[in-house]
């Protein structure tokens, strides 16, 4: 049984989805009979909430509209860019190393890409050009168009910015608890190129006309989002598929999502809430690209992992809120432990 916040909690969350969905409805798991032990999935909401609000409180943080948490206040960023800059290369270095090694025993931080060395990478400053990431090799200050680029015939995550350097990763993490622009799109771009080396191949040209290229196209949009952008402020469910929408144009401002945008960015959410890597859940994908509906597959598989784990839909529920909360204590203890290690 829900209490009355976790009730708040999934209403809130539902009303969001469908007003961008535009009414269709958000597919629910069946609720199965379930027989035998079950998976432990006990939450503690008030806990996180009180942690959540202790955290914004600390740190002088505010909530937006849709329950996304704000940056650091500009005159406080302003105040550790300052010591930033005070600080000769030996001190910047050791700083650094400190930031990371708290972060990484600490909090869960970036669990998403810990799998394919990017984390290992980041904090030991080992991104340089040629680099390889998840199998991937890496290129910074690429002539392109737009931030980044994949480009299969290479291999090749290609990034417009030049490489960030320490001061930069370090504000950024403080000011937001992202490691900086450049380091988000090469994790975007490397999450690209990972689905590409993998067998998933995306016509990036589709329209919602085609329902199973359009699936997949959204389906490697939301991923390599979720990889590369959930560290950032703006990353929740709401944000994503607003943005989204805008890709549309004003032709879709008042026309509903095409079908399987919502789905595909909430079964992904569904299994990293059940506890699957991403490598996992690319996995998973894989078993459903040659059924003629792939989305209807998806859902069948994450519905199976329930009946697997004897979790019933309200279960889910609750680990899908608790996940979303999760991320934004993260987030802001990252920035906590930053703001803390610069002030020494």
């Amino acid at each position: 049984m829900l209490n009355e916040q976790q009730i708040k909690i999934h209403d809130t969350l539902k009303t969001h989805e469908n007003m961008l969905r535009g009414g269709e409805t958000i597919p629910n798991l069946e609720d199965p009979e379930l027989e035998g032990p079950r998976v432990n999935i006990a939450i503690d909401f008030d806990k996180m909430l009180a942690t959540k609000k202790a955290l914004k409180k600390e740190l002088n943080l505010v909530d937006y509209e849709d329950g996304e948490v704000s940056s650091l206040p500009k005159n406080d960023v302003a105040e550790l860019k300052t010591l930033l800059e005070n600080l000769d290369e030996q001190q910047c270095n050791k700083l650094y190393k400190n930031i990371w090694s708290h972060i990484r025993t600490e909090t869960n931080y970036l669990h998403e890409v810990e799998e394919n060395d990017f984390l290992d990478k980041m904090a030991n400053d080992d991104l340089e050009e040629s680099t390889e990431v998840g199998g991937v090799k890496i290129s910074w200050g690429a002539n392109i168009k737009g931030k980044g680029n994949y480009d299969p015939t290479t291999n090749t995550a290609q990034i417009k910015d030049a490489r960030p350097k320490k001061r930069e990763i370090i504000l950024g993490l403080a000011e937001n608890g992202d490691p900086s622009h450049g380091l988000r799109v090469l994790m975007h771009e490397v999450s690209g190129g990972i689905l590409h080396n993998a067998g998933i191949e995306v016509d990036h040209t589709s329209n919602a006309t085609d329902i199973k290229a359009w699936y997949l196209k959204m389906f490697h949009e939301f991923f390599t989002r979720r990889m590369g952008h959930k560290t950032s402020e703006r990353s929740g469910r709401l944000d994503l598929l607003r943005q989204q929408k805008e890709k549309l144009g004003s032709a879709a401002e008042n026309e509903p999502l095409p079908k399987g945008t919502v789905d595909a960015l909430l079964q992904i959410d569904k299994l990293d809430a059940l506890g699957l890597k991403p490598k996992e859940i690319i996995a998973t994908l894989k078993l459903c690209l040659d059924d003629d509906d792939t989305s209807a597959c998806m859902n069948h598989k994450i519905k199976s992992k329930c009946d697997e784990l004897k979790i019933d839909d309200g279960d889910l529920e609750n680990l899908l809120s608790a996940q979303r909360i999760e991320r934004q204590i993260t987030r802001m203890q990252v920035m906590k432990i930053v703001n803390e290690e610069i002030k020494k």
